[in-house]
């Protein structure tokens, strides 16, 4: 994605200069020095649950669930409007956008705190107006360029299975209203503003995701699945999903962010356009950043994963090993079903084509599909468990079917006078 390069606010005589515009009071009661200009500190929290870097988060906030200085997207409108938050100084030659599709770094290890923006520079609420704060993540994903309206702001996308869609507009808390009520008499609603940011109230984006989270888990079906010689080696998991639509990131009157959503792009006969999304894996290799890119899915073996259980030897049982398959795939929601199509292989002693020793490959289809036929839904982590067996030989039988005995025929020819 596109990163945009934001000026800092320049010399301390130019922010002074603009401080006397500030005419909020804070009721009278002399806590704050009005001429102050009041930092914007934007915090992040995200709830549970390419070269993308995948899934953001986890299920348990108090562990997996924290952000990993992924990037995201912010925009600072006025609010219950579209209009670009502007900081201007009033004829003292100083007029900038604050916040644009601002890229910002998330926290790191924490699943909520304050964001860094990528420019580094520090901005500042405009001395008077209140502000909307709106949020979005689209990963790495093809996008083009964000599309303004008078009642929304928009931006058409595609992905490709491995990035994490994510929306967030900061709203007020009840712990918020208290603060700013204590500025005084019907200020709850200065929210988000210098006023309030001066009651310790500041904007904070809390994540939500908008796509559907598909896990696969492999299972060995038996001692041929993971035999030492010939073991199954998983090459590919793919899944067909709807892929590119656009993205609401926000909407005059969206008071909460409910209206934050993507609508699904359709072709002429109104079917969902789709696409196959291949499962990848983290790159470990790499440790240039906490969360690492996803790479293509290396091929993975089943050698040896699960044991022969001897304790009743009469009847011996197989116990496989669950292996996880690469990293997640994340998927449209609020579909039945997904073709699934898995592409596996298993090495063979046998001669194939003239060949010796050559990997067979093949291939399952079949569809992901919940119990009771629902939809999947948007924010939810679905595992899917995958038996799998190994090839099966062709063995053809010959039997020897044995001669019936019949009557046996004597024939004289000397007694027959003539044939014809």
């Amino acid at each position: 994605m596109k990163k945009y390069l934001f000026f800092a606010l320049a010399i301390a005589g130019m922010l002074s200069s603009c401080s006397n515009d500030d005419i909020v009071s804070d009721g009278g009661k002399g806590k704050f020095d009005s001429s102050e200009l009041i930092p914007i500190k934007i915090g992040m929290g995200h709830s549970t649950t390419t070269r993308g870097t995948g899934t953001v988060g986890g299920f348990d906030n108090a562990s997996d669930n924290k952000w990993v200085k992924q990037t995201v997207n912010v925009f600072m409108l006025h609010k219950d409007s579209m209009a670009l938050a502007i900081f201007d100084s009033q004829d003292q030659g100083f007029n900038e956008v604050i916040y644009n599709n601002a890229p910002f770094y998330t926290p790191d290890g924490a699943q909520t705190g304050i964001a860094t923006p990528l420019s580094d520079s520090i901005k500042y609420y405009p001395t008077q107006g209140r502000y909307d704060f709106w949020g979005y993540r689209l990963d790495d994903a093809e996008v083009e360029t964000p599309v303004f309206t008078d009642d929304s702001l928009s931006i058409n996308f595609k992905i490709n299975g491995s990035q994490d869609v994510m929306v967030a507009k900061a709203v007020p808390t009840q712990a918020d209203t208290t603060k700013l009520h204590a500025g005084g008499n019907d200020e709850a609603d200065r929210a988000f503003s210098a006023f309030a940011a001066r009651w310790g109230v500041q904007p904070n984006l809390d994540f939500r995701h908008l796509l559907t989270r598909l896990t696969f888990d492999v299972i060995p079906g038996g001692e041929s699945t993971i035999d030492p010689v010939t073991p199954v080696i998983v090459d590919s998991i793919r899944v067909i999903s709807p892929n590119q639509g656009t993205l609401t990131i926000a909407k005059v009157g969206d008071v909460r962010g409910e209206k934050q959503c993507i609508w699904w792009a359709k072709d002429a006969q109104e079917k969902l356009l789709t696409d196959t999304l291949s499962l990848m894996q983290r790159d470990t290799a790499s440790v240039t950043t906490a969360a690492n890119n996803l790479i293509k899915l290396i091929p993975d073996s089943l050698k040896g994963c699960g044991h022969m259980d001897n304790t009743d030897p009469q009847n011996p049982v197989f116990v496989p090993d669950t292996v996880r398959i690469g990293e997640a795939l994340l998927v449209a929601p609020d579909v039945t079903s997904y073709k699934m199509i898995l592409y596996l292989r298993q090495p063979s002693q046998m001669t194939l084509n003239s060949q010796d020793n050559t990997d067979i490959p093949y291939v399952y289809k079949d569809y992901i599909k919940l119990s009771d036929s629902s939809a999947f839904q948007k924010g939810y982590s679905y595992k899917v468990q995958i038996k799998l067996w190994g090839l099966t030989d062709i063995k053809i039988s010959t039997t020897l079917g044995k001669w019936e005995e019949g009557e046996t025929i004597v024939l004289k020819p000397e007694d027959v006078e003539d044939v014809e």
